[in-house]
């Protein structure tokens, strides 16, 4: 007999089937590459901007995280960080050193997509209706200033409200309240500035609790729209030359600039360069890219994938169905990389997100048969972390 209660339990079953293929559907469609160790979508400033109005219209959640030097130096530091850049749904370069590295790794990254620009192309675009924005974060009196000068402006945002936390931990600033406050504006933004790491912490520990279509941490970005601080020139942004204007503005930033500006340059000399001339001889030596071919085995504990071939960009394509089905499949996930000959940073990258799902329906990825070569390729990619038994915790 089908019970009232069984009915609900299947609607609800299949409410979230569908929704896991919609989010495998959207990550794995992304043009995402590993830079630096974080997936990096390949997205302009007008791609990014057309994904957060999509997000909206479709009603869609996402996280979108600007990853610039600091995230990158974080990010080393803190695998528990790592992992909610990995997690977001967009990941645009916030950060010339970024884009400057992905180009001359011959990436497809043509600009700059920082969270304070596509802010300004969001509130600079007025449309019939205007994007509702809510501001969490920010020194006493600055989102409110910024709520004040965003509806005076009257573009394409509309600020319905501001909420300033204090400086206690991302724990602390979870309380119920603060999340009925917030969702009682239904925001299609939620702009978070409470420092990178905790704003971070608190979108990974709140995110499926938060009825806004948009969640992003943009830190300075609040600042920027209060008027506190100016944007540095145009000239200077793109030139790569807004961390001199940022610091004549803010002196304190100093010894975060200076800190990470020394890790930048070791992971250029121990990773990047040496990935760089690696590529540049392999392309000098005319090597062709051999198809790859996966095969399924499944065992009574889990599921094992064995690759072979080349893993690119181009060549991964034909496998992604069956990477999706794996996901899908009941037990852990053993990835048999042995007949592997060459990753690139894109399929690298799709591993971060096979590794995202995986670790979400409560499984685990396991990466066996990797040759010295290509271990050298994922460390190249400061992606080794990937190759190591992980466990996750809560933020």
């Amino acid at each position: 007999m089908i019970t009232p209660e069984s009915q609900a339990q299947r609607r609800a079953a299949g409410t979230e089937l569908s929704s896991l293929m919609d989010a495998l559907d959207y990550d794995f469609a992304r043009d995402v590459w590993c830079v630096f160790g974080l997936p990096i979508d390949n997205c302009d400033l007008s791609r990014a901007e057309a994904a957060v109005r999509d997000a909206v219209l479709r009603e869609r959640h996402i996280v979108l995280s600007t990853p610039n030097v600091n995230w990158v130096v974080a990010a080393r530091a803190d695998p528990q960080f790592r992992r909610t850049v990995i997690d977001s749904e967009l990941c645009t370069a916030d950060g010339m050193p970024l884009v400057w590295a992905a180009r001359l790794l011959g990436l497809p990254f043509t600009e700059r997509v920082g969270g304070s620009n596509l802010t300004e192309n969001l509130l600079d675009r007025a449309t019939e209706r205007p994007l509702s924005i809510f501001l969490f974060g920010g020194e006493e009196g600055v989102a409110a200033r910024a709520c004040e000068r965003i509806n005076a402006r009257g573009g394409g945002l509309k600020a319905v409200g501001c909420l300033n936390p204090g400086h206690g931990s991302a724990e602390a600033m979870s309380r119920a309240d603060t999340i009925a406050t917030i969702n009682a504006t239904a925001p299609d933004i939620l702009l978070v500035a409470v420092g990178a790491r905790k704003g971070q912490a608190w979108i990974e520990r709140n995110r499926h609790q938060l009825n806004a279509r948009v969640i992003s941490n943009l830190g300075a970005t609040v600042n920027f729209l209060a008027g506190n601080v100016a944007r540095a020139p145009l000239w200077m942004q793109r030139s790569g030359l807004e961390w001199i204007w940022r610091i004549v503005q803010e002196p304190k930033l100093i010894g975060r600039y200076a800190t990470d500006g020394g890790v930048l340059v070791w992971l250029v000399v121990t990773r990047l360069l040496p990935y760089w001339a690696l590529l540049k001889s392999r392309r000098r030596r005319a090597e062709v890219d051999a198809p790859l071919a996966i095969e399924t085995r499944k065992t009574a504990s889990n599921l094992r994938l064995t690759l072979c071939g080349t893993a690119t960009r181009r060549t991964a394509e034909p496998v992604i169905p069956a990477l999706k089905q794996a996901v899908l499949a009941e037990g852990d996930i053993i990835l048999d990389l042995a007949g592997v000959e060459f990753v690139d940073s894109a399929f690298i990258a799709l591993l971060m997100i096979v590794e995202k799902h995986v670790a979400m329906t409560g499984k685990e990825l396991r990466i066996e048969g990797i040759s010295p070569y290509v271990k050298r390729l994922f460390r190249y990619n400061c992606a080794e972390f990937l190759l190591v038994k992980q466990k996750r915790h809560s933020v």
